[in-house]
């Protein structure tokens, strides 16, 4: 309904899937880890890194290093995460600006936050490792530098997105730069439905008349009257305005005469002193009324 109290017509419900499913965390590069009851699931090889017994990465491989203490930990995560990772790029023959290793996930359609958990572990200096990110075909992350985002070497950082999925999995896609592109852990959280719009109809107004229009009245009165017309009271009620009529109204008693009528008797007026009346005496002789004070004669 718009601000003049015109009804429209509704749009189309848009269609909605829902995202299920419990959060999906991966130890991407490492053994399954359990953090206050919080398990992050191995994939420390190409043919163990599986969800529901479906494979969920391609290209790049596993990287460990020991005696490395990570700070700066997010909650139910620990050293472990941080010390392992899968890892891929130049150092494997992946030229720049090729996928260096790419991970899909399988989970329902739907909206999800993505969470990517990263630590340098062996690159001492900024731009010395570079590499992008691309979910769900759309690059969040450009030229990232883990020791620049992290603020130095051993320390976690963890980079969230919201997306949309609608084919099945959330593809995560690490393309190379500079050096090798890197993931400590993976982490897929469901966080609502994924909307698919659909178009909605034009409104329609079901009122047409303009309801702020007043009709002028087309009665205009005898400026030498001065008693108006008693005998027909239902002028004066039709000259109400009602938004759909049009705006000369005309008399319902009286559909053929005009809203001017002329009164044949002005009790008002004084009589004309000498004022002669023509008749004609069909006939017989001619006849002569005068009008004088009031009396009438004949001759």
């Amino acid at each position: 309904m718009d601000l003049d109290g015109n009804e429209s017509t509704p749009s189309n419900q848009a269609s909605v899937v829902t995202a299920g499913g419990n959060p999906i965390r991966i130890n991407t590069g490492g053994s399954q880890q359990t953090v206050n009851g919080v398990v992050w699931s191995l994939c420390s090889t190409t043919a163990n890194c599986k969800l529901n017994n479906v494979g969920i990465v391609t290209g790049g491989g596993p990287y460990s290093e020991s005696g490395d203490t990570t700070t700066n930990l997010p909650p139910n995560t620990n050293n472990a995460l941080f010390t392992s990772e899968w890892t891929g790029g130049q150092s494997s023959g992946i030229a720049v600006g090729q996928t260096a290793f790419t991970f899909d996930v399988p989970v329902s359609n739907g909206n999800y936050t993505v969470r990517l958990y990263f630590a340098e572990l062996n690159k001492n200096g900024a731009g010395l490792r570079l590499f992008d990110v691309a979910l769900e075909g759309t690059t969040v992350l450009a030229n990232f530098d883990v020791f620049v985002a992290a603020g130095g070497i051993n320390k976690a950082k963890v980079e969230e997105f919201t997306t949309s999925v609608n084919d099945g999995k959330v593809t995560i896609a690490f393309i190379t730069r500079k050096e090798n592109a890197k993931i400590s852990a993976i982490e897929i959280i469901p966080a609502g439905p994924a909307v698919t719009p659909t178009p909605s109809n034009t409104p329609t107004a079901t009122n047409t008349a303009a309801p702020t229009e007043t009709p002028s009245p087309t009665n205009t009165p005898d400026p030498n009257a001065t008693a108006t017309n008693t005998a027909t009271p239902t002028e004066t009620a039709t000259n109400t305005a009602i938004p759909t009529e049009t705006a000369t109204a005309t008399n319902t008693t009286a559909p053929t005469e005009t809203a001017t009528a002329t009164n044949t008797a002005l009790p008002t007026s004084p009589p004309v002193q000498g004022a002669t009346i023509a008749r004609i005496n069909a006939g017989g002789r001619r006849s002569r009324l005068q009008v004088e004070t009031g009396a009438l004669t004949s001759s």
